[in-house]
């Protein structure tokens, strides 16, 4: 199971007819596999069809009133872009929609750290700690942690402890054990 199964469950299971993807990177990896009438991907450098090529805050400032079932938030990592991108989704998602996250529950400091450090190695920067500041819902433990939001309600900072220090913290399941 990974993310692009997880969308396409949620979609089916709430029958939802948008999909919105924050963060593209490569349409192969997701976008093309999702399963659903009305289709967008924002991606700051991928210039494709059905890919509006702007910033997530260019795309949220331009088109923020329109609605959309599904909300795939893979876009910038660092803390203040992970954290708008929520709060952006968050008022245009529609009643029975919902907002999924990627990369909420790096590993170790390495892929938690606010930079990418040389050498290639995975990358999952802040969105763990916007996750633990402002989220209540479940992360499905795969492909770097694939996050359902099911509530918007900010913390204190001080409370974000990182995933890899105490998962107990968190609601992570399995993903066998994860169902729409």
């Amino acid at each position: 199971m990974n993310r692009t199964d997880i969308i396409n469950e949620l979609i089916e299971a709430r029958e939802l007819k948008s999909y919105l993807e924050i963060g593209v990177r490569n349409k192969a990896d997701n976008f093309d596999k999702i399963k659903c009438g009305r289709k967008l991907g924002v991606d700051v450098k991928l210039e494709a069809v059905g890919i509006k090529t702007m910033s997530s805050a260019e795309f949220w400032e331009q088109n923020g009133k329109r609605s959309w079932g599904l909300i795939f938030l893979d876009g910038g990592h660092d803390y203040e872009t992970a954290k708008a991108d929520l709060l952006a989704a968050a008022r245009v998602v529609q009643k029975k929609g919902v907002i999924v996250m990627h990369d909420c529950l790096p590993k170790n400091e390495a892929e938690g750290a606010p930079f990418r450090r040389p050498g290639g190695s995975p990358w999952c920067g802040q969105v763990w700690r916007v996750w633990a500041e402002c989220v209540d819902g479940v992360i499905v433990d795969c492909d770097h942690g694939v996050g359902i939001v099911q509530d918007i309600c900010p913390v204190s900072a001080e409370l974000a402890v990182p995933p890899w220090k105490d998962r107990n913290l968190y609601e992570i399941i399995k993903p066998e054990d994860w169902h729409a």
